[in-house]
């Protein structure tokens, strides 16, 4: 690969050369020769007469580089590159995230490319017909053609870098065919919509030197072209703007590249895609509009991007032709980006860092953050998922939002790698509706079948044109790395360079997924597997192939059709902290965890310093279509470990051990001050399993079960005590509970409680085999009188305390209740 070098003292100047790596491989497929040109600073440049412009560009045959002009006193291409030569230098915007860098890097001010003569580009999309304009800001033009004006230059027609043109003389312009517009530092000014009809390049080196200042109607569009770039370009609308800062419009491959876009808190969107095809964002910051990208169809890749300071959305996926009827509306990946709610004038209600409407949405080493609602009452979300796949992995992070971090209504999310959900007001919040997907999706793809769609997801960009042998050959889009890791984007390698999606070890302990194939697979969703039949990605069947689950998930066997889309994940290492409500909330949508931690939710508060009494559970969930948690850990919330109401029975036509719809496995249930886990139901009996896991020191309870019918295998209930505002000898501290519910336990240990080791009030049969009371058995099982179970295979080793009347049970207390309902948009 070649490099630039301005002077004998060699440079590196990252960001310039990367954006001249993308022009030069996008246009000189086979050969690289070096420009004819000779000329210093524009302070101190020689500029000579009408006959003889001055010493810049000699653009002849010889000449079929790409040079960059302005800042030093030649320009060459080398083949090596070394650090630094004091260059001006602007300052770079934006942080470290997950050892990449987001946003803008820092880059040579001064300088503009000096392009070939359209002759020599041999480029399918750019040829003879190529128009190459060089615009330059009013502040570095004369009307003098015959002097230098105190170091300008002289105004032209814009066809040589010594006679720029400006955007003023080009307002009447029509830009119908291809067209190259290279751009001098400088502060532009656009009045009016700038329109693109063919392939086009509007770049500069720099982004910090070269500003399109957009004022009244003035807009950038591009529009019905296979190709359109926007690279090293700084744009800043006004508050009164109406129209999109930068908008693409029924472009195939569409890029733009270390660009800079500030909306000024207009209510606009600040870079807009509609109907295109494949976009790229690539190491921008995109700030201060209502939102900041909208994906109007089509599919997108953002990378090392920041949108910060949007007002409604920082990222929108949707369609405005309605329904989607053969897939989803629109589709994403975000990879190392951050989207940063902070800085909005007005941020809007029902606000989101990222909003998808039907759309297929990929995070990967993403951080989405700070986003807060106009009152103390109103909702901010950090993603906002309706009718969507969404997935997020890697070192990803949910936090600090005015509402809950994940808000997935009526969609299939999964959640992985060492992802942390933090500090939001709930975590995570999965609901389903009636209304389904219908709103945003054929509804007829959401039953699961091999042909769907929707279970099948793809994000190829199989329309895009296959630019492989011009676009990226190899070389630099971004700095420091190749434009996608591994090779060429497409087509035929690793969207997700790594590791099998479901290993043969473990499925969900490792980060990295899709081998030897795109991120969401056109083909075969499970490598060497067929995805339909006999297979599911959410459960169905070996979920867990090799696992501790075992071979299936129990939670999810004999799980109806029309239950199978509306599912949220949460494996490999996820950790959800610190949030308010609820850590994980899920209604009326399934729900499995895997190796998740859940600790420290917190009752709401208006006040950072103040504690109030109120719901603060780990998990709490309403109506699931299931619920499984294996290997799970609940620690340290102020509310309960795990809240559930209202299970589900066991299917009719489910066979004996199966049909469980809430199970609990190999789980650590620890120091939860208002109890281990209370499954509560009214109307008919839920179908309960808690198996291999571990109730130890909750607070009043380890694990109540009212309306079940409950296995307990392989289990301990250990150390409970009363809750910490509650005193007295009767207060409840049981290890387990069973209230109205028939109970089979074996293989279980109950001891050490402060009160009872297990309290019975049930009428329905209860089973005891093979239990383990401790030493001391005072107490350890007590049944009310009144209401005695009827015993199966009792294998006690210990006498029982009957009551003479009903022990004392905790069902009063704020930190008793579920969290209040959400006012949802």
């Amino acid at each position: 690969m070649t490099h630039l070098t301005s002077s004998p003292a060699r440079r590196r100047a990252g960001l310039t050369r990367s954006l001249h790596a993308l022009v030069l491989t996008l246009l000189l497929g086979g050969g690289v020769s070096a420009c004819s040109e000779d000329f210093g600073n524009f302070d101190d440049r020689e500029v000579g007469t009408p006959d003889s412009p001055d010493s810049g560009a000699d653009l002849g045959a010889s000449g079929s580089g790409i040079c960059l002009y302005g800042a030093s006193e030649g320009c060459a291409l080398s083949d090596d590159v070394s650090e630094g030569s004091g260059l001006p230098m602007s300052e770079s915007e934006g942080e470290f995230y997950a050892g990449t860098f987001v946003g803008m890097e820092s880059c040579l001010l001064d300088e503009y490319f000096v392009w070939p003569q359209p002759a020599a580009l041999q480029n399918p999309l750019f040829g003879d017909d190529t128009r190459v304009i060089y615009v330059a800001p009013p502040s570095l033009l004369t009307d003098d053609t015959t002097s230098s004006g105190g170091g300008r230059i002289s105004v032209g027609d814009g066809s040589t870098p010594a006679r720029p043109t400006t955007f003023e003389a080009l307002a009447t312009t029509s830009f119908d065919g291809p067209t190259i517009l290279s751009l001098f530092p400088g502060e532009h000014t656009i009045t009016s919509a700038l329109s693109f009809g063919g392939p086009t390049i509007l770049s500069s080196p720099c982004a910090a030197s070269t500003s399109l200042i957009l004022q009244g109607t003035g807009s950038v569009r591009f529009h019905d072209s296979e190709l359109a770039l926007l690279a090293g370009v700084s744009v800043r609308g006004h508050e009164r703007a109406v129209s999109p800062l930068v908008a693409f419009d029924n472009v195939t491959t569409a890029l733009l590249s270390s660009a800079h876009i500030d909306g000024q808190h207009a209510d606009i969107s600040a870079v807009e895609f509609r109907q295109t095809s494949f976009a790229v964002i690539g190491q921008s910051l995109i700030e201060n509009a209502n939102i900041g990208v909208n994906v109007d169809g089509g599919q997108a890749l953002i990378r090392q991007t920041l949108v910060a300071g949007n007002a409604l959305h920082g990222i929108k996926l949707a369609s405005s032709q309605g329904q989607a009827q053969e897939g989803f509306a629109a589709g994403a990946l975000l990879e190392h980006v951050i989207v940063d709610g902070r800085g909005a004038a007005r941020p809007a209600p029902a606000r989101s860092g990222v909003r998808a409407e039907g759309a297929l949405l990929g995070v990967v080493d993403s951080a989405i953050r700070s986003h807060h609602a106009p009152t103390l009452s109103a909702l901010a979300f950090g993603i906002d998922a309706r009718a969507s796949y969404l997935k997020v992995r890697g070192a990803s992070e949910i936090n600090a939002n005015q509402g809950p971090g994940l808000l997935a209504i009526d969609s299939r999310s999964w959640i992985t790698g060492t992802t942390r959900i933090h500090d939001n007001r709930r975590g995570v919040f999965a609901r389903r509706t009636d209304a389904g997907i219908a709103a945003y999706l054929n509804p007829a793809l959401s039953v699961p079948e091999p042909e769907s769609p929707l279970f099948v997801p793809t994000l190829t960009f199989v329309e895009s044109p296959d630019l492989s042998d011009v676009l990226f050959p190899g070389d630099m889009f971004f700095p420091g790395d190749m434009f996608f890791p591994g090779d060429m984007f497409f087509p035929g390698d690793m969207f997700f360079p790594g590791d099998m999606f479901f290993p043969a070890e473990d499925v969900v302990a490792q980060e990295d997924l899709f081998p030897g194939d795109m991120f969401f697979p056109g083909d075969m969703f499970f490598p060497g597997d067929m995805f339909f039949p006999g297979d599911m990605f959410f459960p169905g069947d070996m979920f867990f192939p090799g696992g501790t689950a075992g071979p299936f998930s129990p939670a999810a066997d004999s799980l109806a059709a029309d239950d199978a889309w509306s599912m949220i994940a949460l494996t490999g290492e996820v950790s959800v902290s610190g949030n308010l409500e609820a850590g994980v909330q899920v209604s009326g949508s399934g729900l499995l965890l895997h190796r998740t931690l859940i600790a420290n939710t917190r009752p709401m508060s208006l006040s950072p310093w103040a504690m109030t009494d109120g719901p603060a559970h780990g998990i709490v969930v309403d109506q699931p279509a299931f619920a499984h948690l294996a290997q799970v850990t609940l620690v340290d919330n102020a509310g309960m470990g795990l809240f559930a109401r209202n299970i589900p029975a066991r299917p009719a036509e489910a066979e004996f051990g199966t049909g469980i719809r809430l199970l609990v496995d190999d789980s650590i249930i620890l120091s939860n001050q208002s109890g281990g886990m209370r499954a509560l139901n009214d109307e008919h009996s839920g179908a309960v399993a808690l198996t291999r896991s571990s109730f130890i020191r909750n607070g009043g309870v380890g694990a109540l079960l009212l309306g079940q019918v409950a296995s307990i295998v392989g289990s301990e209930f250990l150390l409970t005590a009363s809750r910490p505002h509650i005193e007295g000898e009767d207060a409840s501290a049981d290890g387990l509970q069973l209230i109205d519910t028939s109970a089979h336990l074996n293989s279980s240990e109950i001891r050490r409680n402060q009160r009872f080791g297990c309290y019975v009030s049930s009428e329905k049969a209860l089973t005891l085999e093979n239990m383990f009371w401790g030493t001391d058995t005072v107490d350890a099982l007590a049944i009310d009188s009144a209401r005695p179970p009827r015993f199966e295979s009792a294998d006690l080793t210990i006498e029982i305390a009957e009551l003479p009347q009903g022990a004392k049970l905790d069902d009063e207390g704020a930190d008793l209740e579920p969290p209040a309902p959400l006012d949802l948009p």
